[in-house]
C-alpha cells in the first residue's frame, strides 16, 4: 500500500530586491500606526500604503499566479494595502481576507520572528463547522497546516479565502510586515446574458 501525502496548501513565494525592501523598511517606521482592534492586538498603519515600485513587482508576482489560474481576459488588480507592526507580545488572530481573491504579505523585517500559519479543514476528520462529531485522535489532525517561514524579503501570495493567524511575538525586534488585497477586473461570462458581469 502507499500512502498519498499529497494534501497541502499551495502558496507561492516570491523574494523582493533587497534595496526595494530596505526603503520600504524605512518608510515603515516612519509611518503613524493605529491599534488594530479586528484582527490583532498589535497596530496597522493609519493609512492606506502605496509605493510604485513596489507595487510594480506586487503585479508582476500576481501575473505569475493569475497565469496558473484565472482566464487570459480577466486581471487582479490590488484594491488595498496596510503595514502592521508586531511587538513582542502581540499577536495576529485567525481570519481570512474579505472582499479579495488573492492576498500577500511581504515580511520586512528580521528572522527570529514568527512566520504565518495557514490552515484549513482536514476532509478525513472534520465533519462539519460544529464539529460536533469527535472522531479523530487529535484537534492537529482538524486541519491541513501549512507555515510560512519568515524570511527578510519573502512575499507569500495566498487565496483570501484561506484561514491564518499568526503567533505571539517572542523576539524584542519588532515584526513588521505589508499585506495587501486583490480583487478582479475583467468580463466574466461574456457569451451568457444571464450572468454576464463586468467589473
Amino acid at each position: 500500500m502507499i500512502e498519498n501525502k499529497s494534501l497541502y496548501i499551495p502558496l507561492y513565494e516570491f523574494r523582493c530586491d533587497l534595496n526595494l525592501l530596505n526603503e520600504i523598511k524605512e518608510i515603515a517606521l516612519s509611518l503613524e500606526y493605529k491599534k488594530d482592534t479586528l484582527y490583532n492586538n498589535g497596530d496597522v498603519s493609519k493609512d492606506k500604503f502605496h509605493h510604485e515600485l513596489l507595487f510594480k513587482w506586487f503585479n508582476e508576482c500576481l501575473t505569475y499566479v493569475k497565469n496558473i489560474y484565472l482566464k487570459d481576459d480577466i486581471e487582479l488588480r490590488i484594491t488595498s494595502c496596510w503595514i502592521n507592526r508586531c511587538k513582542k507580545t502581540n499577536r495576529i488572530h485567525s481570519h481570512i481576507h474579505k472582499n479579495s481573491i488573492v492576498s500577500g504579505v511581504l515580511y520586512l523585517d528580521t528572522d527570529d520572528n514568527p512566520g504565518t500559519t495557514f490552515y484549513y479543514p482536514n476532509p478525513w476528520t472534520y465533519y462539519d463547522n460544529n464539529n460536533f462529531l469527535t472522531l479523530s485522535k487529535s484537534e492537529n489532525s482538524t486541519y491541513i497546516k501549512t507555515t510560512s517561514t519568515p524570511e527578510v524579503g519573502k512575499l507569500i501570495l495566498f487565496p483570501s479565502s484561506v484561514p491564518h493567524h499568526v503567533k505571539p511575538v517572542t523576539s524584542s525586534n519588532t515584526r513588521y510586515t505589508c499585506s495587501f488585497n486583490t480583487f478582479i477586473k475583467g468580463t466574466l461570462e461574456k457569451d451568457n446574458i444571464s450572468s454576464y458581469l463586468d467589473i
